[in-house]
């Protein structure tokens, strides 16, 4: 099993092309995910692209050092595992928090950028209400464990309704249950007190590819709108109709066809 030591983080991750003959694509996932979120698309695009995936502190096989951080510091842990992987650049894509940490990504580091995937994501802070309901996840999750409601109700946020999603749910759960609670708050920590880079977004000159989802319930389509809107780079919004928080994985057969010849274009 690999792992890097990047940015002082020991960072498990999943190289398609070690060898690296073909052009890098690094994939960020969301909050509660882990690097088999993008196995779909990985499984499409490792033909064409070097895919390399990886666990965030404290999620999936990476653990949390036990110290708060942010998604700056999100950022140069990307920034290690491409120095790692000997990788001067690559295309960036995060999904959700990923995206935060992708957005990050190319303010700190544009000459690494060669192009940007921002799926599900936003560079707006959350509104206070958010914060509210993400500091009651974190305080209930610390001090009861994974309950029902605060499981299932981050479930519907990001997988969508059982009803529609339900091999997610019973894929996906069992392994929230066993996240360490104290890793959890750190990672909802990092969310409340992110800064705002929407007014930073004419800085990113990289090209960018947006895809969002109509339904997406933890992060509305109208951020994603204006990603497409305010990036200079941006070649496109890939609006996925119905489309959940993880679209990305959900419905990733919509998905693929644009990414690949968006990467095609801009990722070679």
């Amino acid at each position: 099993m690999p792992f890097a030591d990047a940015n002082g983080q020991r960072v498990y991750y999943v190289d398609s092309d070690p060898d690296g003959k073909r052009p890098p694509v690094v994939l960020v996932h969301g909050f509660l995910m882990d690097h088999r979120m993008f196995d779909p698309i990985a499984d499409a695009l490792r033909r064409d692209f070097r895919v390399i995936r990886y666990d965030t502190r404290g999620f999936g096989q990476t653990p949390w050092d036990g110290r708060p951080f942010d998604f700056y510091d999100a950022a140069r842990d990307c920034a290690g595992l491409l120095d790692h992987l000997g990788l001067e650049r690559a295309v960036i894509g995060g999904m959700s928090r990923g995206g935060y940490m992708a957005l990050r990504f190319a303010l700190l580091f544009p000459a690494r950028v060669r192009a940007l995937v921002l799926m599900s994501t936003r560079a707006a802070v959350d509104a206070p209400e958010i914060h509210a309901v993400y500091r009651q996840v974190r305080d209930t999750w610390r001090e009861h464990g994974a309950v029902d409601p605060i499981v299932h109700g981050n479930a519907n946020g990001i997988l969508g309704p059982e009803a529609e999603v339900g091999a997610l749910w019973k894929d996906w759960l069992p392994r929230w249950r066993g996240y360490d609670p104290k890793a959890i708050a750190a990672g909802i920590d990092a969310m409340i007190e992110r800064d705002d880079v929407a007014d930073r977004l004419g800085e990113i000159e990289a090209p960018a590819l947006v895809v969002h989802g109509t339904a997406d319930a933890g992060i509305p389509f109208e951020d994603g709108a204006f990603l497409a809107k305010h990036l200079p780079g941006a070649r496109g919004l890939v609006r996925i109709e119905g489309g959940h928080h993880s679209a990305a994985l959900s419905r990733a057969d919509e998905v693929i066809p644009p990414l690949r010849a968006f990467l095609s274009s801009y990722g070679r």
